[in-house]
């Protein structure tokens, strides 16, 4: 009997110093991490970046950390709600991750998040709202650019397969787009599209102003050459107006004519020998517009072009019909 109490002891014994134990624990670990939401920004096509930072990891080491996301306020990263769990690095108690998919025209509430054996931190609570419905970039060459109507891909600015001059013939590769440009550093690009791949073309060395353009070219300062995809940089207009963009994309070369319409021809007041300047309307970055009231026009023949030149000698010795280089 005496043998049988003394083990029941000793077991009783080992029961306390283990609840001992825990408690102890549970007493040390009673603060959860602070964590800001830093940012959140839309990146199209359903998906959002988020970063946010451990300001605080409070007692205990942290376990798990990342980005929740709800259509209601406040989501959880515990409850009925997406989230990422160790989304991306964390360096410096900094971390971000791309959340997603996202709903088409939704409006999401996004928080960091972060945890230790406490429980929970949360980040201030962020909006964003989702295109309502999906960007589409279809296999084409856009002009993009802040300087342009166009910051981003949009099917408006699509270049166009463009004539040859010597042949009056759709040269593939020769592509074209008429459309207002602003003066400005911000500049932009030429971007071809083929599937996921996309091509950004800038201005290369000897790209700039024509100093002797030919007799034919346009009667206005205009700019011509090489066009890179290595570290391209964008490129500019001298002042605000409506502007020719073309690039050969076989040949990598860009010419770019700034554009005042006028009439010529048999049928105009100055026949084929001088333009009738059209009115240009104020300069948008949208629309822009000519007019000419008033006019007079005999019977006969007469044509609308840019700039008093009839074309532009993008190369002269790719021969591409009649022993001639390639125009446009």
């Amino acid at each position: 009997m005496v043998k049988w109490c003394g083990l029941f002891f000793a077991g009783a014994l080992l029961v306390i110093i283990s609840c001992k134990k825990s408690s102890k624990t549970s007493e040390t670990v009673t603060v959860p991490p602070a964590v800001t939401t830093d940012s959140v920004i839309y990146q199209h096509s359903g998906y959002a970046l988020c970063k946010g930072a451990i300001t605080d990891t409070g007692t205990g080491k942290t376990l798990r950390f990342g980005f929740c996301w709800s259509k209601s306020h406040q989501p959880v990263a515990d409850g009925a709600t997406s989230y990422t769990v160790n989304g991306g690095l964390l360096l410096n108690n900094r971390f971000s991750a791309t959340i997603g998919p996202l709903d088409y025209g939704s409006t999401y509430y996004v928080r960091a998040f972060a945890s230790n054996y406490a429980g929970f931190g949360y980040g201030a609570e962020m909006r964003i709202e989702t295109d309502s419905i999906p960007i589409v970039v279809s296999d084409g060459v856009y002009i993009k650019g802040a300087v342009t109507a166009y910051p981003d891909f949009n099917h408006n600015a699509l270049m166009a397969v463009a004539l040859n001059e010597v042949t009056q013939t759709p040269r593939a590769q020769l592509m074209e787009l008429y459309l207002p440009i602003k003066a400005g550093a911000a500049g932009f690009n030429i971007v071809q599209v083929t599937g996921s791949v996309k091509t950004t073309y800038g201005p290369g060395s000897g790209f700039g102003v024509v100093t002797t353009p030919t007799v034919d070219e346009p009667k206005v300062p205009f700019q011509r050459g090489p066009a890179t995809t290595t570290n391209p940089g964008v490129f500019t207009v001298p002042a605000d107006g409506f502007y020719h963009v073309v690039i050969d994309l076989g040949l990598k070369k860009v010419a770019i004519m700034r554009v005042h319409w006028g009439m010529i021809g048999v049928a105009t007041p100055g026949g084929w020998s001088n333009d009738t300047l059209m009115t240009e309307s104020a300069y948008s970055i949208t629309t822009m517009s000519w007019t000419l009231p008033g006019l007079t026009l005999l019977q006969g023949e007469w044509k609308l072009r840019y700039s008093r030149g009839w074309k532009v000698e993008i190369d002269t010795n790719l021969v591409v019909g009649g022993g001639q280089g390639c125009y446009r």
